[in-house]
């Protein structure tokens, strides 16, 4: 994948759903880690960086469909869908991306909070601010983006 972005080519990783699972944590951890399910690593001089992986998942994704002009960033005039993690990608260990959680989604700017995980219990206090004051849960949903985003000039 490094020669790939060092060529300058668009790289996306992506599922070709019901091929294969939509999981684009997992696909960013392999892209970075290069880890084989024998724990070698494979190719280490194609490992790319975070910022590329979350790129081609996002961005690159979305170019591959040809809609990079309604989705796969969250800027004016897209369509304001995008998954909220609950630990920044950019930051965290690399070998902790596949295990990132996920908080929820913003579907057509409308919040949809995510089931509880196994293990974890739903906060009804959060469900119950969600029906009451959807306003108030996207702002702070959308600074608990702001806070987590990784800000670059390119």
């Amino acid at each position: 994948m490094a020669d790939v972005i060092a060529e300058g080519i668009p790289l996306s990783l992506h599922s070709d759903m019901p091929m294969a699972p939509a999981e684009p944590l997992k696909y960013m951890w392999a892209a970075v880690n290069r880890i084989s399910t024998s724990g070698s690593v494979i190719g280490p001089e194609q490992r790319i960086t975070a910022e590329e992986a979350l790129k081609g998942i996002t961005l690159g994704a979305a170019y591959s469909i040809q809609l990079e002009d309604q989705i796969g960033s969250i800027e004016r005039g897209k369509l304001a869908n995008f998954t909220i993690l609950e630990e920044n990608p950019l930051t965290v260990d690399p070998m902790a991306l596949a295990d990132i959680g996920v908080w929820g989604t913003v579907l057509e700017g409308r919040v949809q909070p995510a089931p509880p995980r196994p293990g974890r219990d739903a906060d009804e206090t959060d469900a119950q601010l969600i029906i009451e004051e959807p306003e108030r849960v996207l702002e702070a949903s959308l600074l608990h983006v702001r806070s987590m985003a990784h800000h670059h000039d390119h």
